[in-house]
Formats: structure tokens, sequence, C-alpha cells
């Protein structure tokens, strides 16, 4: 037998109006099988007007088997559940006593789906509070950190507007659901029964962009991953501009394999991507020793935004992922007392320099490490970050200078 399929035209909450239109459904010809949440699937057969529908609020269970006993001695059958929301009962026999004569008895379940609703609805929430918890985190206490992420990648940048869009569809829904229920419930417990001449429609509208989330929520992440591998390219390192440690330190440093140090098994050099607010970005970074065996590094992060005023934010944002980096290596040393301690550290400070538009430095120097500066500098729409030994920072920057002073890009 084939089934037909209908969707709800009324709200979830509105008990009085799904009752009506099941029973003018059963007028038709179609006799209610099952009923999910969005749609109802009926078996074809002889039109029987004045069949009664009536939805009670679900309890604990999906099935009372004691109360449906009760209720079909009185001419009521059980018919499906509409889960976690309704038990749905039939009646045949027009002669058959209603289930319930007093609304204030009546709005007891009620307020225990309510409650139930509530429940949910605050599951949900701390769902998306936990899993989103280092984002939120980021954005009260470091939200120029997010903004960097946004520029440089096309995958958060993706991201962001399709989960803020899911999470506005959930909680409009769950949200609209359960001040229904409120609604109806205080009716009820105020003793007034349902208002059948008063219905509450399905917004077309609303539902759609409920599907539209679920599809757009399934779809970021292969878009994701799509455009993270789409950020990647291969062009010449010698198109963009950039420094390195022979060119800092001249003919006395000599280059050791670079797998028995720390920058290659966590960044790889160099590493170029690209992203719609930031067409090009380089990664280089380099360990050595000199002939006297000092230990010298270079870790430089080069992006050219789409504006000034990005390549500004860029510029921030490393400066406060730098802080975050210090803030948790002082933490871990905390926890572990092997770990290095920060001996000091000057924090970011302004700086000048004739090949820069905006220019921060900072200083910081780890137990048993050389001192280290990082720069952090802007030219034009091209933000730069950069990590020497303190001794060779001076001569890094003006070679880096005369690096973007001479590139094309």
């Amino acid at each position: 037998m084939k089934f037909v399929k209908k969707w709800l035209p009324y709200e979830l909450y509105d008990a009085a109006g799904l009752e009506e239109w099941l029973g003018q459904m059963a007028a038709r010809g179609l006799h209610l099988v099952r009923c999910g949440a969005y749609r109802a699937v009926f078996r074809p057969g002889e039109p029987a007007p004045g069949v009664r529908y009536r939805l009670e609020a679900q309890g604990f269970y999906e099935i009372e088997p004691d109360k449906n006993e009760v209720y079909a001695q009185s001419g009521w059958e059980y018919v499906t559940t509409l889960r976690s929301f309704y038990l749905i009962f039939r009646a045949a026999d027009p002669a058959a006593p209603e289930l319930h004569t007093d609304p204030v008895t009546q709005s007891y379940t009620m307020k225990s789906l309510m409650k139930r609703k509530l429940f949910g609805l605050a599951v949900i929430l701390l769902y998306l509070l936990f899993n989103l918890r280092r984002v939120l985190g980021l954005l009260f206490t470091r939200p120029l950190l997010v903004v960097m992420n946004l520029i440089l990648r096309d995958a958060a940048l993706a991201a962001a507007p399709v989960m803020l869009f899911c999470l506005a569809c959930v909680l409009v829904t769950e949200i609209s659901q359960y001040l229904g229920l409120r609604r109806l419930y205080r009716r009820l417990a105020a003793g007034v029964p349902m208002d059948r001449n008063r219905h509450f429609p399905r917004s077309l509208r609303r539902g759609a962009l409920g599907w539209l989330a679920v599809i757009a929520l399934f779809a970021s992440i292969p878009l994701g991953i799509w455009l993270d591998s789409r950020g990647e390219t291969d062009f010449p390192l010698e198109d963009y501009p950039h420094i390195t440690l022979a060119q800092v330190c001249a003919p006395e440093t000599v280059r050791l394999d670079p797998n028995q140090w720390r920058w290659a098994s966590s960044f790889p050099a160099p590493e170029l991507k690209h992203s719609l607010l930031a067409p090009w970005q380089l990664h280089y970074c380099e360990d050595g020793r000199t002939e006297d065996r000092e230990e010298v590094w270079l870790n430089l992060y080069c992006d050219r935004a789409v504006s000034p005023a990005a390549a500004e934010l860029v510029v921030r944002g490393r400066m406060e992922r730098q802080d975050k980096s210090l803030a948790d290596a002082v933490k871990r040393a905390e926890e572990l007392s092997h770990n290095p301690d920060l001996l000091w550290d000057t924090g970011a400070y302004p700086a000048e320099h004739p090949g820069f538009d905006l220019l921060y430095a900072r200083d910081f120097q780890f137990e048993g490490s050389e001192p280290q500066r990082c720069w952090f500098g802007r030219r034009g729409n091209v933000s730069v970050s950069l990590s020497m030994p303190l001794e060779k920072s001076e001569r890094a920057l003006e070679l880096l200078a005369a690096a973007l002073a001479d590139s094309e890009l």
C-alpha cells in the first residue's frame, strides 16, 4: 500500500491546530500512521468524518501501556508518538468522552513537557558552548587573534558565517517552541481550555531556513577542507620578500640538519599560502649555529593583505599570538618544573624604522636560551613578524626592510 506524506501545517506547540488538521485528513480518507516533527504519514482509506484526534504531552516513556489501556476502554486508541512532544490518540466513536475536561489537570502534563523542552534547550546551549569554548575564549580575551585567522584562512572566513547561521536557526527554533508551550501551559493552568479558533501556522520561511542550516552545516566540512588545501601554493620562494640566516649572519653561519631542530617538526619551511583577504602569505624559518657554536634562528611571517587596515589587524593578531604563546609557556613551566622559566619580558613596545609604517618590538629570554627579539611591522598592506636572537635582530630588520622595498608583490 502506498502511503501519503504531508507536511505539518501548524507549529508543534499548537496542539489544537494539529488535532483539527488530523481530523480533517481522516474526513478526506487519510488515516494517520506515524508523525514526525515535520511530516505525517497517512494510510489512504475510506473517508471517516467525525473521527477525532487528541494530543497528550508525552511523559518520560514513549508508550505508557496502563494509560493506553484505560483510554482504549473509553474509546480512544493509541496511534503513534510525535517523539519528544505528544502521544497521539484517535476516537472513531463521536460519543467517546473527551480525554481531558479539566484544563488545569491537562496543564500538569504540559508543564512536564515544557520543563523537558527547557532542559533540552539548556543541553543544546551547553553543548554549543563546550564545542566553541576555545573560539569564545579567544573572542573575549584575544579577539584580534580570531580576526587574524579570518583574514589569513579562507576556511575560517567561510566557516564563521555558516556556524553563526546554524546556531541562530537552532536557537530560534528551540526558543520558539518553548515559548509556544509556555503560552499553552499558562492558558491551561488558568483554567481556560485550548483555543480551537486560533491557530499558529508553521512558517515555511523558518522551516526552509532550518533545512538550509542543516545542509550548510554538512557542506561546511568539505568546503573547509577544500579551502584549506586551496590555500597552499608552490610559487618559487624567490618571488617573495624574505631573508635567510646566511644573509643575517654572513658566511660564518653553518646550517644544521633540520631534523635536529625544533622548527622542522613544528613548521615546514618555507610555507606558502594565499587567501581571499591575504593574497600571499609566507612562513620561513631556519635554525643553525655559527662557527663559535652560537645558536641562531630566524622565524619570519610575511603576509600581504588586501588593505593596510587588514595588514594592521594581522600585525596585532601576531602580537596577540606571541603574547598567548609566552603566557602558555609560563603556565607550562609552572606545571612542569623541568620546563625553562621565562626570565624577563619587556612586552610589546613601539619602535621606529623608515622602512615601516608601523613597527613594534618585544624582547624576552627563557632560562638557558639567548635573549630574543620579535619584530611586528607593517609596510603598506604587507605585515611582517620576525623572531631572531636579540643581538642580530637589528641587522635582520634592515635586511627585511630592504627586501620589502625591492619586492614587486
